[in-house]
């Protein structure tokens, strides 16, 4: 997904892992793809709709669709913090994406 243009790379709290020279690699490589996050910014950035897939431990159950932390990991994220639009919200929205209008879609842009 990062080398697709899809994804970024995150380090959080500023541990870098084993193989984040890599990801920073396929990160530079998405960027340069025309159809990517990169071209149409962060405030439009959406993946592609897939089936859900079965729970992560660091993607939270509400968002099937990406990957957002869970509320318990990272404390309350806003539309701001995260890089995608257009959120599928399914049950308890922890971070309320959907809190304007509860149609089931957060970061609505």
């Amino acid at each position: 997904m990062i080398a697709g243009g899809f994804a970024k790379v995150y380090v959080y709290d500023g541990r870098e892992f084993q193989r984040v020279a890599a990801y920073r690699a396929a990160e530079a490589t998405g960027r340069r793809l025309s159809r990517s996050i990169w071209r149409c910014g962060p405030a439009t950035a959406q993946l592609p709709v897939k089936s859900p897939s079965p729970p992560r431990s660091n993607c939270d159950s509400s968002y099937p669709d990406v990957c957002i932390p869970p509320y318990d990991q990272v404390g309350d994220l806003d539309c701001a913090d995260v890089p995608f639009r257009d959120i599928r919200v399914v049950g308890s929205d922890p971070h309320g994406f959907d809190g304007r209008d509860n149609d089931g879609i957060g970061c609505e842009g």
